[in-house]
């Protein structure tokens, strides 16, 4: 897994990443549009889920909408409340990227290793450190 520092990366539409910390608390979320039939459809809401099971794929609890600012909105059907953990630190941690912060000495964010707007592998070193492969990068 590699470092991103792009909230643009992390809302591409397609983004699986881990905040971390050295004392080994982590949250997993997923971020993704709403579009049809699972074609990345820009204009379509992005709905985020925190993993809250055993499985990576399928373990996800669905949280809110984020909006283009960062911003995170629960809903009715959230799983979540406001002062959950996880909620509050993706909040913190999408504001100081909005705001062009830095990541707290022994935070981390990571990504899959799949580009976060298409899902493909991402193969060259330049992809993985930004997240995003490159014509998705130029989109």
């Amino acid at each position: 897994m590699t470092n991103i520092h792009s909230l643009t990366a992390l809302l591409a539409g397609n983004a699986t990443f881990t905040i971390h910390n050295d004392k080994g608390t982590h949250f997993t979320y997923r971020v993704k549009h709403a579009g049809r039939g699972g074609a990345l459809d820009r204009t379509s809401p992005l709905f985020v889920s925190v993993l809250t099971g055993p499985c990576n794929e399928t373990a996800y609890t669905y949280a809110g909408i984020v909006g283009t600012d960062g911003s995170v909105r629960l809903t009715q059907k959230s799983g979540f409340k406001d002062d959950s953990l996880s909620i509050r630190v993706l909040r913190h941690f999408l504001s100081l990227l909005r705001n062009g912060g830095f990541i707290p000495e022994g935070y981390g964010i990571h990504h899959e290793g799949k580009c976060l707007r298409c899902g493909r592998k991402l193969t060259t070193p330049e992809s993985v450190e930004r997240g995003l492969g490159p014509e998705c990068a130029s989109m």
